[in-house]
């Protein structure tokens, strides 16, 4: 699931937590997390994992061979994430 920029605090002002499998955008890049953790990826990069560049895509058609957390916005414009459940794979409207 894709939670959007990087917070280290919610709106309350406690640490944000990040569970495995869910994607932020931190400093122009994806990453996914792999363990439940309240560091960013610089901090801790052994809780995450690299996703790729946060450069957005635009086109009517979805780019081919997308990568998890890659940006789509189509011709209408509505902007998409492409993400992985388990043994599935597309694109979430946002």
């Amino acid at each position: 699931m894709f939670r959007g920029e990087f917070e280290f605090k919610t709106i309350s002002g406690k640490p944000q937590n990040y569970f495995p499998g869910e994607i932020i955008s931190f400093q122009g890049k994806h990453y996914q997390c792999i363990r439940t953790t309240t560091l960013s990826p610089l901090q801790n990069s052994k809780y995450w994992k690299y996703a790729g560049n946060t450069e957005v895509y635009y086109s009517e058609n979805p780019p081919i061979n997308p990568i998890v957390g890659q940006l789509w916005v189509s011709g209408a414009g509505i902007k998409y994430v492409w993400q992985k459940d388990g043994d599935s794979s597309q694109w979430i409207e946002t």
